[in-house]
């Protein structure tokens, strides 16, 4: 990934562009929402290839993909994809 960012600049951009004039309160809040969401999933991940739990792992990765997604994070959303 040498040269690319690790956030899409468009992504944030799309994001701001949903509430403009706010001083970035809205993608504030949903990077926080991310921040503390993701390490969730990412137990869940744990957790339920652990226990052999399909449907739990395959739910919380999609989870990751969506959000990630959301906010631009190309190699994370790719990775929940595998």
């Amino acid at each position: 990934m040498t040269g690319a960012s690790v956030i899409d600049p468009q992504a944030i951009e799309n994001l701001r562009a949903l509430n403009p004039g706010d001083n970035d309160a809205f993608l504030r809040e949903i990077v926080g929402i991310f921040l503390e969401d993701t390490p969730l999933r990412i137990a869940e991940l744990e957790q339920s290839l652990l226990a052999g739990d399909q449907v739990k792992f395959a739910r919380a990765a999609h989870s990751i993909k969506g959000s990630s997604s959301n906010l631009g994070a190309a190699v994370l959303r790719a990775a929940a994809e595998t």
